[in-house]
């Protein structure tokens, strides 16, 4: 899909999906989500929001294509996903995972298999295999009482609630605010928010 680095424009197989803007990375992964310095608010926005994508696609700009594009991406092919992280000592961290699809809106956006992990941040993810996307105004989380969204402000594949928070306030490292930040269980904990994160999916040859 990616033949350039760089911001461009793509056409999946699809007829029925209208052409879309992409930043395409090194080794032909698509950025999917970019958090750089905490200019775009991740957290507490609506469902449609989450559904349509935020922000201005480019590759010093904060933004989230959306999960209606993230679904049309994953089911053009067979995709793979890495979540490239920093903190604000600059040690940077990958996670990796073999397999990633997401599921129509009438499935809630649900997460499909993550398969096989590597990499060097831990594997955080692996808990929001299979959940549901909720948002402020949306719970399909797995929590028996409450909303996780509500809860932590913010959105995401919640379970019970969560062991990474990729939509996470931008709270500039550590912070008293448990599990609000952009934080990743494994990588300083949920009393840390992140410096930088970034989500891409590239298709498997």
């Amino acid at each position: 899909i990616c033949n350039n680095v760089g911001v461009s424009e793509i056409q999946l197989d699809d007829d029925k999906v209208s052409p879309f803007k992409v930043l395409c990375g090194a080794e032909r992964w698509i950025v999917v989500l970019q958090r750089l310095d905490g200019s775009v608010a991740f957290h507490n926005r609506t469902w449609d929001a989450y559904k349509q994508g935020f922000g201005s696609v480019g590759e010093k700009t904060e933004f989230f294509l959306g999960l209606q594009h993230l679904h049309e991406l994953t089911y053009s092919g067979f995709f793979e996903v890495r979540i490239d992280l920093e903190d604000f000592q600059g040690v940077q961290k990958l996670a990796h995972y073999s397999d990633f699809s997401v599921f129509n809106e009438h499935a809630d956006y649900k997460m499909g298999i993550l398969g096989v992990y590597h990499g060097t941040a831990g594997d955080s993810f692996m808990y929001h295999e299979g959940q549901q996307f909720s948002a402020i105004d949306r719970d399909n989380d797995a929590k028996a009482q409450g909303s996780c969204s509500e809860e932590y402000n913010s959105a995401g594949w919640f379970k019970n609630c969560m062991e990474a928070n990729l939509f996470g306030k931008y709270l500039n490292g550590e912070t008293d605010k448990f599990k609000e930040g952009m934080y990743w269980e494994t990588f300083h904990g949920p009393e840390y928010s992140l410096k930088t994160v970034k989500m891409s999916v590239r298709a498997k040859c």
